[in-house]
């Protein structure tokens, strides 16, 4: 789907994949008969909205110790190890744990794309505020944007670390885009309150991987993709054919929401991986 100037360019379906591996993300239909899919680690950038809107309403501070929320014993790190991380850290994926939470390097001192670890940022946000993920959710962007069919999901096919998803529609994900690229506003009503926030999100998070917001991908940067620790840059930029500016949500399945600010485009895909070998829809696209 692709929207120029708020308005839909472009829209199209094809028949859904018949495949064992997208059924376990196909989670229904919408009235109009469109797929809800679980959008995999796009959900990462949700995630980091709620973050700061929950820091701008008062529930906690980036700042703050993960352990503050969760306790002690979150991790497999030691106590002291343990402390040093911060939500912040999660954000930005510079947490120093590994994959199975053990420890890796001093908080802040190495880039890794931590999926599990990752998780722990909406136990902590549902600490923070005493609501449930959807409800969360719901009441702080879903339902002001008009969001129907989105919504968090079980994944009983996978580990306890990663089993809840997001999951939504092509059209959702492009509210989502919309309200972004209007600076946190829709249709005249303020949804994100800390406009500070909603810029640093949207920037580098750190000089170990240029190309990584608050859990958001920025193109015009070298970057890292890794999943090990101390990876080597990429020379950039992330989609060498996308304008300089575009930012993006992105899973597997190339499952993506872009925005490119500067054209005034928003394009979201769902659905799986393409039928080439080798190809991705940053390239194809």
């Amino acid at each position: 789907m692709m929207l120029h100037n708020g308005r839909i360019l472009a829209e199209r379906y094809w028949e859904l994949p018949e495949s064992e591996v997208y059924s376990r993300y196909l989670q229904g239909r919408d009235g109009s008969g469109r797929a809800i899919e679980d959008v995999t680690s796009a959900q990462k950038s949700v995630v980091a909205i709620l973050a700061g809107m929950a820091q701008a309403r008062g529930f906690l501070q980036l700042d703050d110790p993960v352990s503050n929320y969760l306790g002690e014993g979150w991790s497999r790190a030691t106590s002291v190890q343990e402390q040093a991380v911060t939500i912040k850290h999660l954000l930005s994926m510079i947490s120093g744990l590994n994959s199975d939470f053990s420890y890796a390097g001093e908080a802040g001192s190495l880039w890794l794309y931590n999926t599990p670890v990752y998780h722990a940022t909406m136990r902590v946000l549902m600490a923070a505020t005493g609501m449930e993920r959807n409800e969360l959710t719901v009441n702080w962007i879903s339902e002001p944007i008009g969001a129907q069919y989105t919504a968090w999901t079980p994944r009983p096919w996978t580990n306890s670390a990663i089993a809840v998803g997001l999951s939504t529609t092509a059209r959702d994900l492009a509210r989502f885009g919309l309200m972004i690229q209007a600076g946190g506003v829709w249709d005249g009503e303020v949804v994100i309150e800390d406009k500070e926030f909603l810029a640093e999100m949207l920037s580098s998070s750190q000089e170990l991987n240029p190309a990584y917001g608050y859990l958001w991908w920025l193109n015009g940067q070298a970057f890292s993709l890794s999943t090990r620790a101390q990876a080597t840059l990429r020379e950039g930029p992330l989609i060498p054919s996308a304008p300089e500016d575009l930012i993006a949500m992105q899973g597997a399945g190339d499952r993506k929401l872009y925005l490119v600010p500067s054209l005034n485009l928003v394009v979201t895909r769902l659905g799986s991986s393409g039928s080439r070998p080798g190809s991705s829809f940053n390239d194809v696209f």
